[in-house]
């Protein structure tokens, strides 16, 4: 009786879900996504786009959160568009973290009316640290203007992952949505960067040259040379490599799934090339190790034979032993890249009490390391985290990373031996593969500290935990819900 009673309750929250996404919410969405497009290719009247744009915004993040957390995946990574399209402005130069702030208000009007719930767990409990060890560290820093832009560039943006938690956790029928949304939105800055790469789109405030306008632009992959690609999503190329390819491991992750329509099956694939495409003219050794280890992951969980197995590992091996250890990406193998850098790193770590209090956050682009005495750039988010948030904050962080590492090998490892008849199941798979494959191809750079590419990993993550969960609980339990059982 109480498992029936549990299943009801799950289809009347099902169905709730499914009332909030209207037409209009549609119709809202696809607004706000036209105001930001048109924001980046410098219509003017820029405060009237924002107005509007943040007035519908609030709009569904009151009334869909789902619809709310689709429309900042597909906006947010535009930031540099929008703040371009009125340089001066510092109400633009901060839109992206408008936009979150709009979102985490509408998220807490849920919460306190109970239309949603604050999800459980340790990451989300690492999650809670963290940003309060960012609060702690705001007022640390010797200018209150750096330490608010350090919080808003390295701490705030992971409020996003405990929305989209809660919103799965309350609603897993959303979760789908979420999925769609990140499609939507890696095609379209894949579209537009390979757009403005070709010359075929005018970007305000930056130029028509899509190419690395410098001496050492280019790279070489197996003997032939390439004009690197560079980002509209701020970042440099590799910024933009590992987002495409982002997209791009799970377009072939989502196209693979039984029962696909011919229609849907072949959008997947359209967007899976264009995103590779885009992927490769980054030219990023981070899109390399991403490739290797997000096939090597969906071999690993897969349900394939152990031969279709035997012979994916073997193809990847090779391809790995000749970008690990070869020379024929970029003229040098990934193990010489790593030793290059690892002297930087260790020489950026900081010592002394600031190694155990931290520095105080400070704004990005400059000396984002605390130790780095001529304010270099250092291409080590981890060593930037520990350094400005101290001990407090890096192991917070790492014990979330640890948290959503652990769920997602606990769970294929259940999936195996019980079979979860979810059918969201293998969303729930590539989303984990994809997340596990951006933390892992950006090891050196914190995926976090990407811009752009920060909340859809932090969506795929929230998605794939959420997921684990439900999936984890109902297999055990066995009262699955019967929106989400298999036919």
């Amino acid at each position: 009786m109480v498992a029936q009673a549990y299943v009801q309750a799950w289809a009347g929250d099902a169905e709730t879900e499914m009332d909030r996404s209207s037409s209009r919410n549609n119709v809202v969405l696809a607004a706000i996504i036209g105001g930001a497009i048109a924001l980046g290719c410098g219509v003017p009247g820029w405060y009237w786009w924002c107005a509007g744009i943040w007035t519908l915004l609030f709009f569904l993040a009151v009334t869909n959160m789902a619809s709310a957390i689709g429309a900042v995946l597909v906006i947010y990574p535009l930031g540099l568009w929008i703040r371009n399209s009125g340089a001066g402005s510092v109400v633009l130069a901060g839109s992206s973290s408008i936009e979150l702030t709009i979102l985490v208000v509408g998220w807490m009007m849920q919460l306190s009316q109970r239309r949603m719930a604050l999800p459980r767990g340790r990451d989300i409990t690492a999650m809670i640290v963290f940003v309060a060890c960012g609060v702690v560290m705001f007022p640390i820093t010797g200018s209150l203007l750096n330490g608010f832009l350090g919080f808003r560039s390295m701490v705030w943006p992971l409020m996003f992952y405990i929305i989209v938690r809660s919103e799965v956790s309350t609603f897993p029928a959303s979760l789908r949505r979420i999925l769609h949304f990140v499609v939507l939105s890696v095609a379209l800055v894949s579209a537009l960067n390979l757009m403005w790469y070709f010359d075929r789109l005018g970007v305000a405030a930056l130029g028509a040259e899509g190419t690395l306008a410098r001496e050492g632009g280019g790279r070489v992959v197996f003997g032939i040379m390439f004009d690197r690609m560079n980002s509209i999503i701020g970042g440099g190329p590799s910024s933009a490599g590992v987002f495409c390819a982002a997209g791009m491991l799970l377009c072939v992750g989502l196209t693979v799934k039984p029962r696909v329509g011919t229609v849907r099956r072949l959008l997947l694939l359209l967007c899976g090339v264009m995103c590779a495409y885009a992927a490769f003219l980054s030219l990023s050794r981070s899109v390399v190790v991403m490739i290797m280890v997000g096939a090597l992951l969906y071999v690993i969980s897969s349900e394939l034979s152990y031969s279709i197995k035997a012979g994916g590992l073997t193809v990847a091996g090779v391809v790995a032993a000749t970008m690990v250890f070869g020379e024929s990406f970029a003229g040098m193998s990934l193990i010489d890249a790593i030793a290059s850098n690892a002297v930087m790193w260790i020489s950026a770590l900081p010592r002394g009490l600031g190694a155990i209090v931290g520095g105080g956050l400070t704004a990005p682009g400059g000396m984002l390391v605390y130790q780095q005495a001529d304010n270099q750039y250092v291409d080590a988010g981890w060593v930037t985290i520990w350094a400005q948030m101290g001990l407090t904050g890096l192991v917070s962080i790492l014990v979330w990373v640890w948290a959503v590492c652990a769920s997602y090998f606990r769970t294929v490892r259940m999936i195996k031996r019980h079979a979860a008849p979810m059918t969201w199941r293998h969303e729930a798979q590539v989303a984990g593969v994809v997340a596990m494959a951006m933390l892992l191809g950006s090891a050196h750079t914190a995926i976090i500290m990407r811009y752009g590419s920060d909340v859809i990993f932090m969506a795929l993550a929230g998605v794939a935990v959420s997921a684990w969960q439900i999936i984890q609980r109902h297999s055990v339990q066995g009262d699955v819900p019967q929106e989400m059982a298999t036919a």
